[in-house]
């Protein structure tokens, strides 16, 4: 019996010694904490809304062309596909108008040909003429070396008192005849070459070519037009209006037809008004809908934001203001009026960003602050926040790629300076 209670009291007393020991290690160890490395990526901010279907608008045929009306194939209250024909319009004043510009075209080719068959002519002229000066440049430089030749003896004759100056100045006054003859031939067969360089017909045929371009589009958009004259239905649904109906004839910009839409390719939804200054009209949207049991998603845009806010009362009681906007499909079958779709909308999308979870992040004196791992220590920093969702803050200062950070800046005992180890 006395060596169990020696055992006892020897156990105890080693547990109390081992007490401070333990209670050594765990001081020296600090606070357990969870913590993750600062890393750079893509950060994509994402939320969902419940939209609604618009049901059927009612769209309005408006004419492109003027014109007797030749047929109509549909009236008020008929069902009508897209494309289906409606009405057709006669193209008489349009066939017309483009065989008045075949023929203008028609006599501007013809003015550009007579240009350079005048052109062409002329040029044979000069090159003619060309020919005759250079038989005249032979003979005047022949003349030419004969009167040096002949000046050369008058001189010496005249040296030697067989000839009077007057005679001799006849000879200088022949060779400078000479001289003035050919030059002048020779500038006269220059000037042509130079001309024959030129294009004479090359500004009539570019402004001709001009006029010819604008017949051309001229006859292009009429051609458009009279491709026009048949009128299709732009939607499939009913026809509630048949103005077109009991007239002989049709004006450009005139209201022929009413259909209403029997589908839809819009849809509305609302979102509150913290997340509208982050969309845009144009902004890409994913459409999800259900169709017999399953989920089809199909590209939308936004295709309008509406400038103010309505109050409404949340599932949990609490006020707040949303905004309505509009989609539009861009792909993938219509909806059916009245359906409700799923609105993916992307708010926030950055790559290469550094980004922490948004629990290591806390705000004190209006400044936004973590807590860094460094060592066995809590180290309090600044930062500066560029983003936020609801699981992940951007990061744009303060931190640097790599670094450890606390996830939860809120844990029990945490504080600047406080001895931690990672968990």
């Amino acid at each position: 019996m006395k060596r169990i209670f020696k055992r006892k009291y020897i156990l105890m007393a080693a547990v109390v010694l081992l007490l401070p020991a333990a209670f050594l290690f765990f001081l020296q160890r600090g606070l357990p904490v969870s913590a993750c490395r600062v890393e750079r990526g893509e950060v994509v901010d994402r939320f969902t809304e419940t939209g609604v279907v618009r049901g059927g608008e009612d769209r309005a045929l408006i004419s492109e062309v003027s014109g007797g009306v030749e047929e109509l194939f549909f009236s008020e209250g008929s069902y009508v596909e897209e494309g289906d024909i409606l009405a057709r319009i006669k193209t008489e004043n349009y066939d017309d108008a483009i065989a008045v510009k075949r023929q203008n075209i028609a006599a501007y080719q013809a003015e550009i040909e007579g240009a350079v068959s005048e052109e062409s002519r002329k040029k044979e002229d000069m090159r003619s003429e060309m020919e005759q000066l250079r038989l005249k440049e032979r003979e005047e430089r022949s003349r030419k070396e004969k009167a040096e030749r002949d000046l050369d003896r008058f001189k010496s004759l005249y040296e030697s008192g067989d000839i009077s100056q007057e005679e001799k100045e006849k000879a200088e006054l022949a060779l400078e005849n000479a001289k003035s003859s050919l030059e002048l031939s020779e500038s006269r067969r220059r000037s042509l070459e130079e001309k024959l360089k030129n294009d004479y017909a090359g500004d009539t045929r570019e402004k001709l070519d001009a006029m010819i371009g604008a017949e051309e589009k001229g006859i292009e958009q009429l051609e458009k037009k009279k491709g026009k004259c048949e009128i299709r239905a732009a939607c499939s649904g009913y026809i509630v209006r048949a103005d077109i109906a009991g007239l002989s004839q049709v004006a450009e910009g005139q209201q022929l037809f009413v259909i209403r839409d029997g589908k839809s390719r819009r849809a509305e939804a609302d979102i509150l008004t913290s997340y509208e200054p982050y969309l845009r009209v144009g902004d890409e949207v994913k459409l999800t809908q259900k169709l017999q049991g399953k989920e089809e998603s199909c590209k939308a845009v936004i295709s309008e934001i509406f400038g103010f806010a309505e109050s409404s009362t949340s599932a949990l009681g609490l006020k707040e203001y949303k905004v309505k906007l509009v989609v539009e499909l861009e792909e993938g079958p219509a909806l059916k009026p009245g359906s409700d779709v799923d609105l993916e909308f992307t708010i926030y999308r950055e790559k290469e960003v550094l980004s922490v979870p948004g629990s290591a992040v806390f705000r004190s004196d209006g400044r936004d602050f973590v807590f860094r791992l460094i060592g066995n220590r809590a180290v309090k920093t600044e930062v500066n926040v560029s983003y936020k969702s609801n699981t992940v803050y951007v990061i744009k200062e303060g931190l640097s790629e790599g670094e450890l950070v606390i996830r939860d800046a809120d844990l029990e005992g945490l504080s600047d300076g406080r001895r931690c180890h990672a968990v």
